[in-house]
């Protein structure tokens, strides 16, 4: 049965370092792929910034991180929401979504995936909010909601 699991948190600002991570969505599953619905964040300090997703090949070494839970019981999910490292995840590939995002504190970017499938992260893979450029990002609340078979 598939059911909708749901994660979130505060974040630390990424360093002017491209592609730093904001957050990671990752699986930590060794044999499912978890789908993406929403991915978002909330920029909670003001400042502008951009931010672009891109998928991550290995973990890195966090330092907090979020576990799932299912929105229709109390379990919680092996995949998490990363929010800060000591050393960053391994990112791969192209920018999947790109954006920018304005100074008032509270603007909001939101990614969703609602139709069809959703966005695949297959087992022990995952995806980052990064910064695309080297400025440093701003600390924001992140949230991801995600489909996996319970």
């Amino acid at each position: 049965m598939w059911q909708l699991v749901e994660a979130s948190g505060i974040g630390t600002a990424p360093t002017n370092t491209q592609d730093n991570a904001y957050c990671q969505l990752w699986n930590a599953y060794t044999d499912r792929t978890i789908w993406l619905r929403e991915l978002g964040y909330s920029n909670i300090l003001g400042g502008a910034g951009r931010i672009a997703l891109k998928r991550t090949t290995a973990r890195g070494t966090n330092t907090t991180t979020v576990a799932g839970t299912f929105r229709d019981s109390t379990a919680t999910s092996s995949a998490t929401l990363d929010l800060t490292w000591s050393v960053e995840a391994t990112k791969t590939g192209r920018y999947l979504r790109r954006e920018q995002y304005a100074s008032p504190i509270g603007p909001l970017l939101q990614w969703t995936y609602w139709q069809g499938e959703g966005l695949a992260i297959p087992q022990s893979t995952g995806l980052a909010m990064v910064v695309p450029t080297n400025a440093a990002g701003i600390a924001g609340e992140h949230w991801a909601v995600w489909e996996e078979e319970a």
